[in-house]
C-alpha cells in the first residue's frame, strides 16, 4: 500500500466527483456542477464568499485520486463543495441560465476573486481511491466515540468566540465558570454543568430584577456580585439545577 502524498494541484485538472455521494448521478463535470448547485442552494454561495475573503481552510486538504478516464487529471474523492465553489468562481458561465441569482452574486464574486485568483489546491492524493474511503467516512459520520470530530457546546463556542474577540464571556458562561471555580459549589454538580443550557441560563440571568434578587450586577459585560459568595452560589445553585 502506497502511502497518501500532499500536493499542490491545479484547479483546472481537478475532476468533480460525478458519483458524489452528496446525490445519486452520474453524467459529466456540468451535471455535477448543476447538481451540486440544486442539492446546496445558498450554502454554495456562503461557501464561495468565504473563500474570497478569507482563502482555502488550511487544516482541510481536499481528498484525490489520479483519474482512470483522463490522464494527468485528478478525481475529487472529498472536498467536491469547495472545488466547484473554486470553479464557478474562476468561470461564472458553468452555472445554468435557470439559476440567474446565484449567477448574478457569484459574477459581483468572481471579480473579486479574479484579483487573487486560486489556481493551485492542497490535496492528499491517494493511489488507491479506497484507502480514502475511511477518512472519508470519518469526517462525515459525525464523533464516531472521539475518533472522529467532536463538536463544541454552546459552552465552548461561546468561552471561544470571547478569547477571539478580546471580550468578557457571555453571562451564561460567566456563571458556570464562577460554579466550576467555586469551592462552595457542590463538587458533585460541577461534572454536570456543562451540560446546563446556556441560552436558558443567559435569559435568566440576563434579567436586571433577577440579577438584583441574587445579588448580581454587570460592569463592561463582567458579571460581579453585592453578595457573600456562599449566598451567590446558593442561588445559582438553585438556578442551574433547574436546567440539569
Amino acid at each position: 500500500m502506497k502511502k497518501p502524498t500532499k500536493e499542490n494541484i491545479k484547479l483546472s485538472v481537478l475532476l468533480l466527483n460525478i458519483e458524489n455521494p452528496r446525490f445519486d448521478m452520474g453524467g459529466n463535470q456540468r451535471d455535477v456542477i448543476q447538481k451540486m448547485i440544486e442539492d446546496q442552494g445558498d450554502k454554495l454561495y456562503q461557501l464561495a464568499q468565504h473563500i474570497v475573503e478569507n482563502g482555502l481552510n488550511p487544516s482541510e486538504l481536499a481528498m484525490v485520486t489520479p483519474s482512470e478516464r483522463e490522464d494527468g487529471r485528478f478525481e475529487v474523492l472529498e472536498g467536491n463543495r469547495r472545488i466547484t465553489a473554486l470553479k464557478i468562481l474562476t468561470t461564472p458561465a458553468l452555472i445554468d441560465a435557470q439559476y440567474k441569482n446565484l449567477t448574478n452574486k457569484i459574477k459581483k464574486l468572481s471579480l473579486l476573486f479574479k484579483k487573487n485568483p486560486i489556481k493551485e489546491v492542497p490535496c492528499t492524493i491517494f493511489v488507491d481511491p479506497k484507502e480514502a474511503n475511511k477518512w472519508i467516512k470519518l469526517k462525515h459520520t459525525g464523533q464516531n466515540g472521539g475518533v472522529g470530530t467532536v463538536e463544541w457546546d454552546t459552552q465552548q463556542q461561546g468561552r471561544f468566540d470571547a478569547k477571539v474577540e478580546g471580550k468578557a464571556p457571555a453571562i451564561a458562561i460567566q456563571v458556570i465558570d464562577f460554579l466550576n471555580k467555586s469551592p462552595h459549589f457542590d463538587k458533585a454538580l460541577k461534572p454536570k454543568l456543562k451540560d446546563v443550557r446556556a441560552t436558558n441560563l443567559g435569559r435568566l440571568v440576563g434579567d436586571p430584577e433577577f440579577r438584583d434578587f441574587l445579588g448580581l450586577s454587570q460592569q463592561n459585560g463582567v458579571l460581579q456580585s453585592h453578595f457573600e459568595q456562599p449566598e451567590v452560589v446558593k442561588g445559582l445553585t438553585k438556578v442551574v439545577t433547574l436546567g440539569l
